[in-house]
């Protein structure tokens, strides 16, 4: 249960708690979207909390059996700390038997089930040398848009966030590709499927949540008109390779 006290030592100035540090909307405004909205707005704002909320601080705000209600709606949102909240949500247990650097042996179990698991680091090459520039008198090297785009791909599929589309959109609007970029971006992620992306922003419905992201109602439907516009042309591009596979 959260107590005033712990919600002053998570709000900064304006009461915005510290995991909503991308979107203008304070605590108590967070909890009320809880409180009252569909299951579509309450599963992206879980799902947010979940991923930029220290892990004892979300259960201030939501159950275990909450979460897991939601689990299939919400897990998209989870970006990087998915590993962590499936495990507690499918209670399973991991065993490590051997680590290395870049290599780690481990048995998973639920129930009466248990699987070997091998995983394996495979650091990534940059898709285009990063440019050197000067900036406040020291040099650094910066990433091209044709690296950041399919970045952005990668990172949009696994999290669906707005802010996402909305710099895809507008690293396209600068020119470019993004065919380019779809073939860019698994060289980054290895695990990334164009057909995938497909279907993450096919259920992306952006009318909910989009309060929350900051956009107006106008930019809302702009950038769903953009998303489709994306999904219809990788539909395009999946029947013009499966029509080459099958001739």
């Amino acid at each position: 249960m959260l107590n005033q006290t712990t919600a002053d030592e998570m709000v900064d100035a304006g009461g915005r708690p510290y995991f909503l540090w991308d979107v203008e909307m304070s605590l108590d405004e967070f909890v009320e979207a809880l409180r009252s909205g569909g299951d579509v707005e309450r599963a992206y704002l879980i799902g947010k909390l979940m991923r930029q909320a220290r892990h004892d601080d979300v259960f201030l705000f939501v159950t275990l059996g909450e979460i897991k209600l939601l689990w299939p709606m919400l897990e998209k949102y989870l970006g990087s700390s998915m590993g962590f909240w499936r495990w507690l949500v499918e209670a399973i247990e991991v065993s490590v038997m051997r680590r290395e650097v870049a290599f780690c042996r481990m048995t998973v179990s639920r129930d009466e089930e248990r699987i070997l698991v091998d995983l394996v680091a495979e650091p990534a090459g940059a898709v285009v040398e990063p440019e050197e520039r000067e900036v406040g008198g020291r040099r650094v090297l910066v990433a091209g848009l044709r690296e950041l785009l399919a970045s952005k791909l990668c990172t949009l599929l696994n999290r669906a966030e707005p802010r996402d589309l909305i710099d895809v959109r507008a690293i396209i609007a600068k020119g470019v590709s993004f065919e380019q970029a779809l073939s860019d971006a698994p060289g980054i992620d290895s695990g990334f499927s164009a057909l995938t992306l497909g279907w993450v922003l096919s259920e992306l419905d952006l009318a909910p949540i989009a309060a929350h992201a900051g956009l107006s109602e106008e930019e809302a439907e702009e950038l769903a008109l953009f998303k489709d516009q994306l999904v219809d042309q990788l539909k395009r591009m999946a029947r013009v390779e499966l029509g080459e596979q099958e001739t």
